[in-house]
């Protein structure tokens, strides 16, 4: 055992390579007089009147890392490696990690720092798959009265017996850690190359992935897998993945609350001067042909058949008929100009893209921000509604609205599709990504979809929609049903 000087943390004396901080504080509360971390903590720091009801022990950020490395005699930016924060320097701490073991691993003792990492789902030194254990994610969570409290808790786990001394722990080979040494080397090059490609979001899809089934990963982890090779473990991978870049919005406002938000072109160019708005007229003008000319061209036939139903037809679609390539476009695009997907293709008159602003007239004068920013984002609202809808047999409902919710981005159900900044919300500091299958694969198979769902019944019969569903049209712009959906109900896709 070592006691340093000055501020003193009696410990083994021994770094094992990339330890996790929870391995680090677990075993300074074991060999220490400290019973729980907020304790552990304090010590470096001034006392205060309250303790705070959770310390996020993965981040450095939280603790005066150079009087604890100092306090156990190590060497400066010793235990960096073993926080979050040292992998992903520019993230703040944004979750709780989950404690997930290697069964061999942790019979030794020993917990390492890649295991924080969800998109490691499997030892990758031994092939294991890491399993989650509750009662050793709550050790330095929980406030223990004492010691013996700590124990009596760590006695109820075969891992915390281990890590805190209550069971022998088996010896490791001699050559393991030197092993651990070099993959995590490579490892740590390979996430560097992670964030030079798609920054802070890499710390979304390796690390702190969403936990959500509307969403795939796996779409995002390709992209990096195809384009840095695999990183030394075992993971399902899409193969072929895009990305569109969402640059960061830096959105700034004028209003008293210093509050900033995120309204969408026709709330931004409700404080424009009238010729900045024509020039970025032409600029969304520009982005509704580049849809038409790289995706819509391939599906006139769709285009035209929506054309020729009546108005509430677009209430009894067929789901599994209706394009969802048009669909996408019809939505996304006939929403900037403030109108219907049927006004849209209807109209003989000139709409005016600023519309819906004029009610909020008051509120988007006092905002400014970059419509670059803004106009990419529309293009990825139409490449996620387009997965939404080319997948709506996926949803367990027998209706799906589609939904005008004002100035809301597009939000539902993309099954093969992936956007980081769902976890943060719309981050004003950060560009964020969304992955997706490659559209020139997509444009290539819809060819054939379409060419089968020409000859079937664009909707359904007016009265079985009538008897299963009384739709209110306020707000809807149009309805797709689940033709042979043995539950009901309905499921809303926000535009």
């Amino acid at each position: 055992m070592i006691i340093s000087s000055s501020k003193s943390l009696i410990h083994s004396g021994v770094m094992l390579p990339y330890s996790s901080s929870w391995l680090v504080f677990a075993n300074l509360l074991k060999w220490n007089r400290f019973y729980d971390i907020r304790q552990l903590r304090e010590y470096f720091l001034l006392s205060s009147q309250w303790r705070e009801p959770s310390v996020h022990w993965e981040y450095s950020k939280n603790f005066p890392m150079t009087e604890l490395e100092t306090a156990m005699s190590l060497e400066v930016g010793a235990l960096k490696s073993s926080f979050i924060d040292w992998w992903f320097p520019d993230m703040e701490h944004s979750h709780r990690a989950q404690i997930r073991h290697c069964p061999q691993c942790i019979k030794a003792g020993y917990h390492s720092v890649i295991f924080y990492f969800e998109r490691v789902t499997h030892c990758p030194w031994h092939g294991h798959a890491l399993e989650l254990c509750e009662k050793c994610t709550r050790l330095l969570n929980v406030d223990f009265t004492s010691q013996q409290a700590m124990y009596r808790f760590g006695g109820q786990c075969d891992h915390l017996s281990v890590v805190l001394g209550l069971t022998r722990p088996q010896n490791l080979d001699a050559g393991f850690f030197y092993e651990v040494d070099q993959w995590v080397t490579d490892f740590a090059d390979w996430i560097r190359g992670s964030i030079n490609l798609i920054g802070r979001s890499a710390h979304e899809v390796l690390v702190n992935t969403l936990k959500s089934e509307m969403m795939d990963v796996s779409i995002a982890y390709g992209y990096l897998v195809r384009n840095l090779g695999s990183p030394g473990f075992a993971n399902d991978a899409f193969n072929n993945s895009v990305v569109l870049t969402l640059p960061c919005p830096k959105l700034r406002s004028n209003s008293e609350n210093g509050v900033s938000r995120n309204l969408g072109l026709p709330a931004i160019m409700g404080g424009l001067s009238e010729h900045e708005r024509h020039e970025m007229r032409a600029c969304v003008k520009s982005l509704r042909r580049y849809i038409f000319k790289r995706y819509i061209r391939y599906h006139r036939k769709c285009l035209m058949r929506l054309r020729r139903i009546e108005h509430d037809q677009w209430y009894m679609l067929r789901a599994d008929v209706a394009c969802p390539c048009v669909m996408a476009y019809l939505l996304v695009v006939a929403k900037n100009w403030g109108v219907t997907p049927f006004d849209f293709i209807h109209t003989r008159k000139r709409l005016r893209l600023n519309s819906v602003s004029d009610a909020r007239g008051k509120e988007a004068s006092r905002i400014h921000g970059e419509f670059e920013a803004e106009l990419v984002t529309k293009l990825g609202d139409f490449y996620r509604l387009w997965d939404m809808l080319r997948n709506s047999h996926l949803v367990d409902a027998e209706c799906v609205l589609c939904l005008d919710r004002n100035f809301r981005r597009v939000w539902g159900f993309t099954p093969e599709s992936y956007q980081t900044g769902s976890i943060w919300g719309v981050s004003t500091d950060c560009d964020r990504h969304l992955f997706m299958e490659d559209p020139d694969s997509l444009i290539s198979k819809g060819k054939g979809n379409c060419r089968m769902r020409l000859s079937l019944p664009l909707t359904i019969e007016a009265d079985t929609a009538r008897k299963r569903f009384h739709i209110k049209k306020d707000n809807i712009s149009c309805a797709l049903f689940n033709s042979g959906m043995k539950r009901g109900g309905t499921h809303d896709i926000e535009i």
